[in-house]
């Protein structure tokens, strides 16, 4: 089970960035507890019903033409946090800095270029499961916040602290409701920071196309993927909008 309560100010709009900070309690009571294929060092670890609070200052942007099949524009979203549970002693206090960033840009008639970037770096010892790194989907946030996406994988597996993904994915229309995309991901993630850049890091590759048309409920699309993550080829089928 899952509870969230939230004390914000938002709407605070400086220079095209729409910024919002607060305060978020969030409860988890774990009566089943799958292990997102956990990195060695966290199998033994035993979820609990806790608590925990958060401080958060977030900012977002969007440009974009269109927020399905945009030919223009660029995206931001970025978040700093800090978390702490139930004010007991013993728990060791981490933060959190989030960064989704995305553009799109034209190259030819119906044919558009889509580069993002993504990331999220934890600072401190998190033995937290529910807010450690994870990745997979299409979507950033598809199945928990703080969820970064990955062609390739289809369900959130846990990564390292320091985790970065660059993606290009590549569209070209067909028609007036049709589109084929290309979609490529690489991704790097570490204990360390420094391990994003050197040989302590660890590669991940991921790949796929799929298919689009622009439905009046929303897009409908199906993708075909493979990663070195899991070695397995995927199929994701999206019907209408995201809520």
């Amino acid at each position: 089970m899952y509870q969230k309560g939230q004390v914000k100010l938002s709407n605070v709009y400086l220079r095209n960035f729409n910024f919002e900070g607060g305060v978020r309690w969030e409860h988890y009571d774990f009566n089943e507890y799958q292990k997102y294929n956990l990195p060695d060092e966290y199998q033994g670890y035993a979820l609990h019903d806790k608590s925990y609070l958060s401080y958060y200052l977030r900012g977002v942007m969007d440009s974009r033409d269109a927020s399905y099949f945009a030919t223009r524009g660029m995206t931001f979203d970025a978040e700093a946090s800090f978390f702490q549970t139930d004010f007991k002693s013993g728990f060791n206090n981490f933060g959190a800095v989030e960064l989704n960033l995305g553009g799109v840009v034209g190259i030819a008639e119906g044919l558009v270029l889509i580069p993002s970037l993504h990331g999220r770096i934890i600072m401190g010892d998190c033995l937290e499961v529910p807010y450690l790194n994870y990745v997979g989907g299409t979507e950033p946030g598809r199945y928990m916040e703080q969820q970064l996406p990955f062609i390739g994988v289809n369900h959130a597996n846990v990564v390292y602290n320091s985790t970065v993904i660059g993606r290009a994915d590549i569209r070209q229309r067909i028609g007036k409701k049709h589109y084929i995309y290309g979609m490529a991901n690489y991704l790097r993630t570490s204990h360390l920071f420094d391990g994003l850049i050197t040989k302590s890091g660890m590669g991940r590759w991921g790949a796929g196309v799929k298919y689009s048309y622009d439905s009046p409920i929303g897009p409908l699309s199906l993708n075909v993927h493979w990663s070195d993550f899991d070695h397995k080829v995927g199929v994701y089928v999206n019907l209408g909008h995201y809520f």
